[in-house]
């Protein structure tokens, strides 16, 4: 009996002896240095294979850095990425764990690094960041001191978290300094909601029963360098983007003329790839849909088809030398600024003559010395055929009037008037554009050019 209690309490110490060592040397406890290890590695081939679920896997659920929670670095590693993408993870700090984390691909021009934090979370490693929400901080804050600064008139505290560049649909640091700087009462409160925190897009409410005083706004915070600042949208509603021209394409042409077709189709299909960016306008000459007193062919050509762009540039002939001349002009008018835009368009019609005005914006200095408002009123498709291919005649001219601007004040509407020769069918349209012409007896392409032009319908 004694024997068998000694084999039981032998085998009872081995069993404990075992399972103690188990517990220390079986049971794989990963090292930060493994966790690093296989994160580069799972990442680099994950980015390539698109397998996004295979790099979040290393990423705490609690996951917090600088604002960036896991949601939102799964959207940053969530691209397309090339071939030669590459990351690389070096240590910081080993006490706290602190990592540079730094993501490359030449070919897509991106070149991201960020400071990051590991955690171990019972047996394992994963990406924990730092657990800091400056924008939430900064927003606090903002509150805060905006909150007690309406009460005090301590306007230089809130415009310090303003940055110097601040631009929100038109509104500017020194007129939201105008805002602020009013007489508030002690009920006067400001609170400020999250609408998207990737953007971070806020809605500031600023509220004063007493003064009858409830605005609110939506506006962007910006990290700027260590610190958040209001940044707003940078944009102004009142400023337009400088445009880029609008090709005019002017047409001698005939319904006689048997080269003329083949001249219109190679422009048509240009037209047809540039939606928008090009206006088309033919002149006919002796033929049922010539103007009256048309009497420009020195300017023009006598030998159509000649095709004269953006008022400065004639080609004449009809073949493939020609037409791969158009387009290369063409292409180089449309990527070119314009110098001039046109608003506030109106105009009456009448049987007898259409009547309007127009405002010219300029985005740079010009000299309207033997410059002009030419107008015209076009067909899209009239009911005369060219003889030889039995096609309607497109885009024809029909009536016109020039404006000389050399004596005009520009930043007033520039009225004109058209007279009208004949009834215009539904499909007719105003064409408006801005010339210099030192002489209309022919063309100088030193100096002579069209600004730019604008298409309006009729008969909306």
């Amino acid at each position: 009996m004694k024997r068998v209690l000694i084999i039981i309490a032998l085998i009872s110490m081995f069993l404990f002896t075992s399972c103690d060592r188990y517990d220390q040397d079986y049971i794989i406890i990963i090292k930060a240095e493994d966790f690093i290890s296989s994160f580069e590695t799972t990442t680099q081939n994950a980015l390539l294979t698109h397998d996004i679920n295979s790099i979040m896997a290393f990423y705490s659920d609690d996951y917090l850095n600088d604002g960036v929670d896991k949601a939102q670095s799964r959207d940053f590693y969530d691209e397309q990425w090339s071939s030669i993408a590459i990351i690389e993870v070096s240590l910081i700090d080993a006490n706290s764990l602190k990592y540079n984390i730094h993501v490359k691909d030449d070919s897509l021009s991106i070149d991201v690094q960020w400071e990051d934090y590991a955690k171990k979370i019972q047996n394992a490693y994963y990406w924990y960041g730092n657990q800091e929400n400056p924008a939430e901080d900064f927003i606090s804050s903002f509150e805060t001191t905006t909150q007690n600064a309406l009460l005090t008139h301590d306007i230089n505290s809130i415009m310090a978290f303003y940055s110097d560049d601040y631009l929100n649909d038109g509104v500017d640091k020194a007129q939201s300094r105008d805002f602020y700087d009013e007489q508030w009462s002690s009920i006067a409160i400001i609170e400020v909601s999250l609408i998207d925190a990737n953007s971070l897009k806020y809605n500031i409410h600023v509220k004063d029963d007493s003064l009858s005083i409830d605005v609110q706004w939506e506006d962007y915070a910006k990290k700027i360098q260590n610190a958040y600042y209001w940044y707003g949208n940078q944009e102004n509603p009142d400023v337009h983007p400088q445009p880029k021209q609008i090709a005019l394409v002017e047409v001698l042409t005939g319904l006689w003329c048997p080269k003329c077709p083949n001249a219109e189709h190679a422009l048509e299909d240009i037209s047809e790839n540039i939606p928008n960016q090009m206006i088309t306008l033919n002149y006919h000459i002796n033929d049922a849909l010539a103007l009256p007193n048309f009497n420009e062919t020195p300017y023009y050509g006598n030998n159509p088809p000649v095709v004269l762009l953006q008022g400065s540039t004639k080609i004449s002939g009809a073949g493939q030398t020609q037409f791969d001349q158009y387009q290369t002009i063409i292409n180089n008018i449309i990527t070119t600024d314009a110098d001039i835009s046109f608003d506030d368009i109106s105009f009456v019609k009448t049987e007898d003559e259409i009547s309007g005005s127009v405002k010219i914006n300029t985005y740079s200095n010009i000299d309207f010395a033997d410059t002009y408002l030419r107008v015209v009123v076009y067909e899209k498709e009239t009911d005369k055929a060219h003889f030889v291919t039995h096609e309607l005649a497109k885009n024809v001219v029909r009536a016109r009037t020039m404006v000389d601007l050399s004596d005009k004040h520009i930043s007033q509407k520039i009225d004109f008037n058209i007279n009208l020769t004949s009834v215009l069918d539904d499909d007719t349209y105003l064409v408006i554009w801005v010339q210099k012409n030192l002489s209309f007896d022919e063309i100088n392409p030193e100096t002579d050019k069209v600004y730019n032009a604008i298409e309006i319908p009729l008969n909306n």
